[in-house]
């Protein structure tokens, strides 16, 4: 899916539009690709099975997963409308919709301004929910604010801890995104890193999803 991402993002900086010209009908095949495994608005385990969203072991994906579809959504309508495929982007946009709606009923606990996957609550599913802008940025502040529900199950990668940065920031709470970039990455050259690495948890500096901490 982040294919879509990354080729919209790479025309945001460039313009190219010989990349988007031999590049956008495989982008959108990703989309069609990623919402074959929905019914209804509503993801097929099998599709959840098989997405990889952290090194966190225990945590239910479904949600995270949804979001994503949803976050990628949102990069193919800008592609399709490069493209001027109207087309393409009214039915992407009739998805979103859709997808919207049935993912806020579904995972979002009103009372307590917190996405549920499956009756799990974990930090994951709010990072992605937000940055797909399930909610809008009020009620955002209120989620990432709701620590006491999100802690039990940790980020162990600077890649899903990068997109929980990028969720402060779009959500206005600056001064918490820097103290984390601070503390969390502070951590690895703390521990005399030279570069940043793939996988680190800095309450347990040894531990490593690959095996050996020299792998991370």
């Amino acid at each position: 899916l982040f294919y879509v991402v990354a080729l919209e993002e790479y025309m945001q900086e460039t313009g190219d539009k010989e990349a988007l010209n031999d590049l956008y009908e495989i982008a959108m095949e990703q989309i069609d690709i990623g919402l074959s495994y929905f019914k209804d608005g509503i993801i097929q385990q099998e599709a959840v099975d098989h997405t990889f969203v952290d090194w966190s072991e225990g945590v239910d994906k479904a949600a995270c997963a949804t979001a994503e579809m949803i976050y990628t959504l949102r990069f193919g309508i800008l592609l399709a409308s490069r493209k001027c495929d109207l087309v393409r982007m009214n039915q992407l946009m009739s998805t979103l919709e859709e997808m919207i709606n049935v993912a806020y009923d579904t995972y979002y606990d009103e009372e307590r301004h917190v996405f549920v996957s499956n009756g799990q609550i974990n930090i994951m599913s709010q990072v992605w929910m937000i940055l797909a802008k399930v909610i809008d940025k009020e009620e955002a502040q209120l989620v990432l604010s709701n620590t006491p529900y999100i802690n039990d199950y940790k980020m162990n990668t600077p890649y899903m801890h990068h997109y929980y940065v990028e969720a402060l920031f779009k959500v206005g709470l600056k001064e918490k995104a820097i103290d984390h970039m601070n503390t969390y990455w502070g951590s690895m050259i703390d521990q005399g890193a030279d570069t940043f690495y793939e996988a680190w948890n800095p309450d347990d500096i040894n531990a490593s999803p690959y095996g050996g901490k020299a792998i991370n």
